[in-house]
């Protein structure tokens, strides 16, 4: 039989010391389970709001309590005891603000407000009653509004809303206005064409197109009138503008308020044209600066084509519709002595040029003018039509025709009060 060894008393003591050592590890184990456990649901109660705290950005609610936020999502809103309420919601809001850094402190306001102070959203101004618009409203100012109609001798230009349309109408012996036999100018429409006279970078987006159907959406800056010369001829200056994928198109308005001869083409290798000036002839240039052609790449909105011109149209108006002259079939007649005589010159890229054939063309009231796509480093491109108004009451005036790179326009009313 097996020979039994009393138990040494060192034996018990190591088993009493091993068993209280595996219970510690294991309440030790349990315990930190407990912590991390603990930490983790601290963690998440302090990134997730409660369904109540809308619009509060992520993460953002109070670490111990999830009901209070302590961030909203964007400056749309502002906190307001823990929660996100809408900048113009509230009592100590601002009326129709946008964006705010707190209740009362608007930092800009909703579409059609300016931002007067940071308390204060005030309507934009809409110009109406014989005004224009000659600046837009923007964030922080009203719109500029001014007088529409301007005269100098005896011929009114009127100003028509704010997409580039505007009346010349000459006055009788007694400054009244001559309405029934006033000549219209607007544009119309602007296209870009390939060498074969395609109409391109029409597909896409409407921001993208190399086209414009109407001009009647556009908002066009108007300044004016400034005291200047033109050709060392006394005027003032009225001038139209906008921006068209980065480009800019542009309508100078002249009226003239003393005689003189006006020259173009000089010192170049076209034939010169002149023609004269009095108190009263009106001229208009139209001129496209910087127009992003096509260069052939592909996708919207030209899709691999070349641009080679851009036609631009300008639908001119009258007493009756525009009739060639028989003696000169670069002559149109509106009827009541108001009278256009196209030009044969361009100005591109600042030096002048013959038109080509097509290139310059009037039918059904509307001037279409195909300008050439500059080839050297300036981007101008311009064209100069002449318009001449001979009326019963005067003897008539002649004005030879002239042309450059935008659209330069001269208008004559000769009426025996002028002075």
């Amino acid at each position: 039989q097996p020979i039994q060894r009393p138990h040494s008393p060192y034996c018990h003591l190591f088993a009493r010391l091993n068993l209280k050592y595996s219970m510690a590890h294991t309440m030790g184990t349990a315990l930190l389970a407990l912590l991390v456990v603990a930490a983790t649901a601290g963690v998440a109660s302090a990134g997730t709001c409660a369904q109540s705290v809308q619009n509060c950005a992520t993460n953002q609610c109070q670490a111990n309590d999830d009901t209070v936020c302590e961030q909203c999502v964007s400056n749309s809103y502002y906190l307001s005891s823990g929660t996100c309420t809408l900048c113009n919601s509230g009592p100590s809001a601002v009326s129709d603000c946008a964006t705010c850094s707190s209740a009362g402190a608007c930092l800009s306001c909703a579409s059609s407000y300016y931002l007067e102070s940071a308390s204060s959203c005030v309507a934009c101004t809409v110009c109406s009653g014989g005004l224009v618009q000659e600046r837009a409203c923007n964030a922080t100012a009203n719109t500029v509004c001014r007088d529409g109609l301007f005269t100098s001798g005896r011929v009114q230009l009127k100003v028509i809303g704010q997409s580039g349309k505007f009346d010349l109408i000459p006055e009788d012996d007694q400054g009244v206005a001559q309405t029934s036999k006033k000549l219209r100018i607007e544009m119309d429409s602007l296209y870009e064409l390939d060498a074969s006279g395609t109409k391109i970078g029409t597909s896409g987006p409407q921001s993208g197109k190399h086209s414009k159907n109407t001009f009647a959406t556009e908002e066009f800056s108007i300044t004016g009138p400034n005291a200047t010369t033109y050709g060392g001829i006394d005027c003032r200056q009225f001038t139209f503008s906008v921006d068209i994928l980065g480009a800019t198109l542009v309508m100078d308005t002249y009226l003239f308020t003393e005689d003189g001869t006006l020259t173009l083409g000089a010192n170049s290798s076209v034939t010169e044209e002149t023609f004269t000036i009095r108190p009263g002839t009106v001229k208009f240039n139209v001129w496209i600066d910087n127009w992003p052609f096509c260069a052939g790449s592909g996708g919207n909105p030209c899709n691999g084509a070349t641009g080679s011109d851009l036609e631009l149209t300008i639908k001119v108006t009258g007493p009756s519709s525009g009739s060639q002259s028989a003696s000169n079939s670069d002559e149109y007649d509106f009827g009541e002595g108001a009278s256009m005589q196209l030009s044969n010159l361009f100005e591109i890229g600042g030096v002048y040029e013959e038109a080509g054939s097509g290139d310059v063309t009037f039918a059904s009231d509307d001037l279409v003018l195909r300008f050439p796509k500059p080839t050297g480093s300036s981007k101008t491109m311009k064209y100069d039509p002449v318009f001449s108004f001979t009326f019963s009451n005067a003897a008539s005036t002649a004005v030879p025709a002239m042309m450059a790179a935008v659209v330069l326009a001269i208008v004559s009313f000769a009426t025996s009060g002028f002075q």
